[in-house]
């Protein structure tokens, strides 16, 4: 009993204490609250300050082959001495790749100077597709004022048929360039039969299928002696199920398959 009493006092004598304490942290806790709503009012402030900041400059990075930089700020002259949203980065971002040679673009606002800096990733165009575009290392067609380049391949097919005739341009160039050989022109007729010219070499009909058995077996003659006698070639038909069949040049002309 008297254990108990004198907890009670004890107790009684610590709560005006706890009280305090308890005051002083709804203080310290309603401080902090104040500050956190005035610093992100600041904030808020200085960011919309920073969004509706004009832009004044465009600087183009990167290191671009076909790709004219001062054309590029032409084009954006419109934009600068304004502020750029969101909005404005999205119309920016469509003129850019309505640009034949832009396969993507970073677009980037660098406050300390007032500059729109764009970093364009540039299409490689590998192949000539047909004799009015080019093709891009994914199989996509592109437009540009065409590029005088000897060492691209001329492809040509029907419509949708671009990332399949380049990929077995692909492995076709692989199989030939072990013995030297390199296409120039790798042509699909309606019939998705396939025909090919070599640099300086006759032309290869090769069908429809058996392709890598085809060009296995006339590599393997090439090898052992067809090589000598390529410049005397016109075509070679290797649609046979156990050889292929070879038409000479006449009169120092070529004559077709």
């Amino acid at each position: 009993m008297n254990y108990s009493i004198s907890y009670m006092q004890y107790h009684t004598h610590r709560s005006p204490k706890h009280r305090l304490l308890r005051y002083l942290q709804y203080g310290l806790l309603l401080c902090a609250i104040f500050t956190i709503l005035v610093v992100a009012e600041h904030l808020n402030t200085d960011w919309d300050r920073l969004m509706f900041k004009e832009i004044n400059h465009v600087r183009v990075e990167g290191e671009y082959k076909y790709i004219d930089r001062f054309e590029i700020e032409q084009m954006l002259s419109p934009f600068l001495g304004s502020s750029i949203g969101r909005a404005e980065i999205e119309v920016i971002e469509k003129i850019l790749k309505d640009l034949p040679w832009v396969k993507n673009v970073l677009i980037e606002r660098s406050w300390l100077d007032d500059t729109l800096v764009l970093t364009i990733q540039e299409r490689e165009a590998v192949a000539y597709w047909g004799g009015q575009a080019l093709l891009d290392r994914n199989g996509e067609i592109f437009t540009p004022r065409l590029i005088d380049n000897n060492n691209l391949p001329i492809l040509d097919a029907a419509a949708n048929r671009e990332q399949h005739v380049l990929h077995f341009y692909g492995r076709l160039s692989d199989w030939l360039a072990a013995v030297g050989l390199r296409i120039i022109h790798l042509r699909e007729d309606p019939s998705r039969s396939y025909i090919v010219q070599l640099e300086n070499a006759p032309r290869l009909i090769l069908g429809r299928h058996l392709f890598e058995q085809r060009i296995a077996r006339f590599i393997a003659a090439y090898r052992v002696g067809l090589a000598d006698y390529m410049h005397r070639i016109a075509c070679v038909d290797l649609r046979y199920l156990d050889g292929f069949a070879v038409r000479w040049k006449e009169d120092g002309g070529s004559q077709s398959c």
